[in-house]
């Protein structure tokens, strides 16, 4: 098999759908916040419509290409270019920028989880992060349905939401599920204080119990029974509920109304 034919069909089974056009690419690119100054790094430029798109709008476009044929391709197309920059490499083992960056990609599908986890919790993490992704994938991130441990988690710190939906038709291949495309901006103020930040991680983990159990169960040993009555009360869910019941706000309260500053300055005095 040539090359190109293995490339093509590593794509097909992570599930790589490119942009139809610049035209579409562009109407993506309308629905971000990027400033004409934006420093943007692109994983997964492959034949560069997105990075079009990006570099009328951004200052400086970083076009983060794994594949060498592609990366050429970039190469070619965007030479003499002072705003793009193709950079042959996989995203996501490359060090991001220190200054402020945007992170954006019509990434395969394949990647989505690690791609998600990288621009959220990374060391370096950009202000901001724009990906076409799955609708299912995408509300699940949200917070929209059933939470998880990576939606709570993620919801602490940055504020997701759906930005556009695109058609099936924007895409070649045609993908077999509707795509979104899903904004993540860094709160000012997250959720949680950074000082309690690893105590909230343990306990969601905790309450989430690898899938199993409800609430009171997971939880028993981590924070009393009135005080988890007290809680449920206050966010207005039951103890017994599954841990994917609970909202991202409701895991937020339930921590905060047994963990907090107050609660851990109460336990010192004790």
């Amino acid at each position: 098999m040539s090359q190109r034919g293995s490339r093509s069909a590593l794509q097909t089974v992570l599930g790589y759908h490119r942009l139809r056009s610049v035209a579409v690419a562009r109407r993506v690119v309308s629905r971000m916040a990027l400033g004409s100054r934006a420093r943007v790094v692109e994983a997964g430029a492959g034949e560069g419509m997105l990075t079009t798109a990006l570099a009328e709008r951004a200052g400086d476009v970083v076009a983060v290409e794994r594949d060498r044929a592609a990366w050429e391709r970039l190469c070619a197309r965007f030479a003499g270019s002072d705003v793009v920059r193709p950079v042959l490499g996989d995203v996501l083992s490359m060090r991001f920028p220190r200054e402020a960056f945007v992170l954006v990609g019509n990434v395969p599908f394949g990647i989505t989880s690690e791609l998600m986890r990288l621009a959220l919790f990374g060391e370096r993490r950009p202000v901001a992060a724009y990906f076409v992704l799955e609708r299912d994938a995408a509300l699940h991130w949200a917070g929209a349905g059933r939470s998880s441990v990576m939606s709570v988690l993620a919801r602490a710190g940055w504020e997701l939401d759906i930005r556009m939906a695109l058609r099936r038709g924007d895409f070649v291949p045609r993908p077999g599920t509707d795509c979104v495309l899903l904004a993540a901006r860094r709160r000012e103020r997250p959720l949680v204080d950074a000082c309690l930040w690893e105590r909230f991680e343990a306990f969601v983990r905790a309450g989430f119990g690898r899938g199993r159990g409800d609430v009171r169960r997971n939880l028993r040993g981590k924070v009393g029974y009135r005080a988890l009555k007290r809680a449920a009360a206050t966010g207005g869910f039951s103890i017994d509920a599954r841990p994917s019941e609970l909202s991202n706000e409701q895991w937020v309260a339930l921590f905060l109304g047994t963990h907090g500053p107050h609660k851990v300055g109460a336990r010192g005095r004790a």
